[in-house]
């Protein structure tokens, strides 16, 4: 594989809610604020790209994990990676699955969406459950505030919340994440889920069968949601994860709700589609240089933009 110089990485910023993306997968998820607010950590290592959030898939028969995405333990072959406007994609077949992963945030609404593809490319039926780890932060950084965060899941939702009292200007908003699928196994607990010193590459977590369903406050916090998939030979499947956060518990639980909506998603991804045009058609520059043109007209606006 060919592995880029430094991190090439996607900002997808709205004037409220936001979140980064590197070619490895990394990422970092805020709202209102992108330095007093993380939902979960940016760990500005341009070496490691290491990151708070991760997509993961285990093949219930084999006990094989992998990620999606390169990082955190991504499979050693070839990935087609595209960052757009407003949504980043990541398409790969390995472990018998052709996936692609996008990820795009809503212009309208405080939340991302990461959204699953698969296809089962084996003849025999497979059994896999997905996992979505985030990391919370909900304030500055992880280690300043991890102590003070209060898990919550709503059963009617299957809406699994985290709020951090202890934020002076944010401490009302609760951050969410939610599943199109019904829900498998969670946790709040990353102790519990990385296991103790463990790392994002090798979550304790997948040695077990199914999560605890640990809602403790006070304790290293998370979020992790798992779901599970049955893919008959040659069969294809879409699912998608929701984080986000709202002004408070009846926003967050009213984001949920709308979001379970499948078709809430499509319009989302409509409406970045639509906004970016928008926004990057309005001036066109012409050069003697194609490639200049490609840069100035839609990334390098694009970026500046969105990074501001």
């Amino acid at each position: 594989a060919i592995i880029t110089p430094a991190p090439w990485v996607n900002v997808i910023g709205y004037p409220e809610f936001g979140f980064m993306v590197s070619e490895a997968g990394s990422q970092c998820t805020w709202a209102l604020n992108s330095g007093e607010n993380r939902l979960t950590p940016w760990s500005n290592d341009a070496v490691r790209d290491t990151t708070g959030e991760a997509l993961y898939f285990r093949d219930e028969e084999t006990g094989e994990v992998w990620s999606p995405t390169p990082l955190p333990c991504g499979p050693a072959l070839p990935f087609q990676i595209t960052h757009s406007a407003g949504y980043s994609v990541f398409e790969n077949s390995s472990f018998g699955l052709q996936q692609q992963l996008t990820l795009f945030a809503s212009p309208q609404d405080p939340l991302k969406i990461v959204y699953m593809k698969v296809k089962n490319n084996l003849s025999t039926t497979r059994r896999i459950t997905a996992t979505y780890y985030a990391e919370w932060v909900l304030g500055t950084t992880h280690a300043a505030n991890s102590a003070f965060i209060i898990p919550e899941y709503d059963a009617n939702q299957e809406c699994l919340m985290a709020s951090n009292p202890y934020n002076a200007e944010f401490g009302s908003r609760v951050a969410f994440l939610i599943a199109s699928k019904p829900i498998h196994g969670l946790t709040a607990d990353r102790v519990e889920f990385l296991g103790r010193g463990g790392s994002m590459a090798a979550p304790v977590a997948f040695r077990r069968l199914g999560l605890e369903t640990r809602l403790t406050a006070g304790v290293d916090a998370c979020g992790v949601l798992q779901v599970h998939l049955d893919l008959l030979p040659g069969a294809e499947d879409e699912f998608y994860f929701v984080l986000g956060q709202g002004v408070d518990k009846q926003h967050a639980l009213a984001l949920a709700k709308k979001y379970h909506n499948p078709d809430q998603v499509s319009a989302a991804y409509e409406h970045t589609q639509a906004f970016w045009a928008r926004l990057l058609d309005t001036i066109q520059v012409k050069t003697p240089q194609p490639a200049m043109d490609i840069m100035v007209n839609r990334w390098l606006l694009y970026q500046t933009l969105s990074c501001r």
